[in-house]
């Protein structure tokens, strides 16, 4: 693992900052393209009656999640807690509450055209 420290760059027209930001584009691509193979391949299967109402609530929790995790971790922005626990709290905080909202918008006459 001492070679790790030595590759990464801090930035800069240099050959590290280059090798570094190919491996990164490298290893996105991949997972862009090769995440929904592997889960068209192996998870593709009927889903249960919750995923259902999560698929059609997907929409509306992607538009609205940027509220509601900013808002989550304002509130918590004066605790003194570890930044894992935080990232932990506002993960699951952030997806409960933006697909439960969303699921409740679509709900309404008005905005289910919308999202």
């Amino acid at each position: 693992m001492d070679f790790l420290p030595r590759l990464i760059a801090k930035g800069g027209l240099n050959w590290k900052s280059f090798v570094w930001s190919s491996w990164e584009a490298f290893i996105c691509v991949g997972f862009c393209v090769g995440l929904p193979i592997l889960f068209r391949e192996y998870f593709n299967c009927s889903p249960s009656r919750i995923v259902r109402k999560l698929v059609v609530a997907a929409y509306g929790a992607y538009i609205i999640h940027v509220l509601i995790v900013v808002g989550v971790q304002t509130g918590l922005h004066d605790y003194d807690l570890s930044p894992l626990l935080k990232f932990c709290l506002v993960t699951i905080t952030g997806i409960l509450v933006s697909f439960s909202l969303s699921y409740l918008l679509k709900l309404t006459p008005g905005i289910r055209k919308i999202i």
